[in-house]
């Protein structure tokens, strides 16, 4: 059964969506990349694969974003992981398991991997897809591609704005 459903973390709506195989499944935690990408329709398409037929699967829009979108919203590393820990927490008691399998892409991988050192007594697993390692070096490298690019097709507008928004990106 797949169904859409929230819970209020810091007086703020939160959405996910549960896809419930069977009750006693183990649950996987889904934390999708962006931070403002919600993949869900994406990653609905895989919910027949067998191995997902196995599981519990919680989709997490997480803060701002899909149905947990907030214009408001204030956003940190720290609130990010914060979140997690809760939705975390509801989910096992709600579903009655000790722990649970997280499972993240691309940007959730960095709020994912900090949620599990700092609270690894609530996970049995994890599974990183596109995992962010050096988000530092990941940030140049793009602001370089992209830099060449707009250089290659004469695009002076673009290149302009790469460099008048490079921040840290050359360092």
């Amino acid at each position: 059964m797949i169904k859409k459903e929230t819970i209020i973390i810091d007086d703020s709506l939160h959405g996910y969506i549960m896809c419930e195989q069977h009750r006693d499944a183990p649950m996987i935690l889904y934390l999708h990349g962006g931070p403002g990408s919600p993949e869900y329709p994406i990653f609905q398409s895989q919910l027949d694969f067998p191995y997902l037929c196995e599981f519990n699967v919680c989709y997490y829009d997480h803060r701002g974003c899909g149905l947990s979108f907030n214009k408001t919203v204030q956003l940190s590393l720290e609130i990010l992981v914060e979140d997690v820990f809760t939705i975390t927490k509801h989910l096992i008691e709600k579903y009655n398991t000790e722990k649970i399998i997280l499972m993240a892409h691309s940007f959730g991988t960095y709020v994912g991997l900090k949620a599990i050192q700092t609270y690894p007594e609530l996970y049995s697993a994890y599974v990183g897809i596109s995992q962010i390692t050096n988000v530092r070096e990941s940030e140049r490298r793009i602001y370089l591609d992209l830099l060449r690019i707009c250089k290659e097709k004469k695009d002076v507008n673009g290149e302009s704005l790469l460099k008048k928004n490079a921040n840290n990106a050359k360092q």
